[in-house]
């Protein structure tokens, strides 16, 4: 793996508050004050027990915080890993927006990296492309 999947000790409180932010401010988050400490500690376990990297802290933010509030969650649509071609197109949008100018190269390890982040975060429902946008420059 990766140095580029850890957090830097003295950033981890800002880099995990920066997810939790761009999490909150979707509209089904409910009772952002009282859920942000929770998900905030969520996250920092999770990180601090070495279960998960910077990387996937956004898509494990995002799944546990749509299993918390699951009435929301009945939208998500279950993927087993199979995505259609309306699957593939969102996706690809949500690329674009996040490699405008395009910053990164096409066949880049980089561009790979966001690829599979945006596809982790489809999969953990995040399907608006504005809100997987603030999730993915949280990262």
């Amino acid at each position: 793996m990766r140095s580029g999947n850890f957090i830097q000790k003295r950033q981890k409180l800002k880099a995990i508050n920066r997810i939790v932010n761009a999490i909150s401010s979707n509209g089904w988050f409910e009772h952002p004050q009282a859920n942000r400490a929770w998900l905030r500690d969520y996250l920092s376990t999770l990180y601090d027990r070495g279960l998960v990297l910077h990387d996937e802290l956004v898509a494990c933010g995002i799944a546990a915080a749509r299993h918390r509030f699951s009435r929301h969650g009945d939208d998500i649509r279950t993927k087993n890993g199979v995505f259609g071609p309306e699957d593939i197109a969102l996706m690809s949008s949500i690329f674009c927006l996040a490699n405008q100018n395009p910053t990164l190269a096409k066949d880049s390890e980089e561009a790979q990296q966001m690829a599979r982040r945006v596809m982790r975060l489809y999969e953990a429902g995040c399907q608006d492309p504005d809100s997987a946008l603030r999730l993915l420059k949280s990262i």
